[in-house]
């Protein structure tokens, strides 16, 4: 699976999981096409917008995982919370952008960790490098 960001003229970005090769996905999303990407106010059924742009990502082995809505590349363990009774991870979805994420025990923390291992990048610097 590859990673494709299509920039609308209206300003959204999309940010999409797409099998396919870079041709496909170029005509899939080719600039100029049309499509319906929703509106944030039910009362008003269709935004349509034109592709202005497409960005495909480089596939690697690390494919990362869906949480919250943001493909994740990157774990940062910061492990126990001196203060609180919680453990964090700082889970980036692009250099230099994450979000912060809590568990409720150290074995919560290990369980999210292990099940997720196999599918980011354990070197944030090789991470950054391929993702730039």
């Amino acid at each position: 699976m590859k990673t494709a960001m299509v920039r609308f003229d209206n300003g959204d970005l999309i940010t999409t999981g797409i099998n396919g090769t870079d041709e496909e996905i170029r005509e899939y999303y080719s600039v100029g096409k049309v499509f319906n990407l929703g509106h944030p106010d039910e009362a008003i059924e269709d935004l349509m917008a034109k592709v202005v742009s497409v960005e495909i990502e480089p596939e690697t082995n690390k494919t990362g995982f869906m949480f919250e809505d943001k493909r994740i590349h990157f774990i940062d363990g910061h492990g126990k919370d001196i203060s609180f009774n919680r453990w964090r991870v700082i889970l980036y979805y692009r250099p230099g952008f994450a979000l912060p994420h809590f568990l409720d025990s150290q074995v919560e923390y290990d369980n999210f960790i292990n099940k997720y291992q196999p599918f980011y990048y354990e070197d944030y610097s090789v991470f950054r490098c391929e993702k730039d």
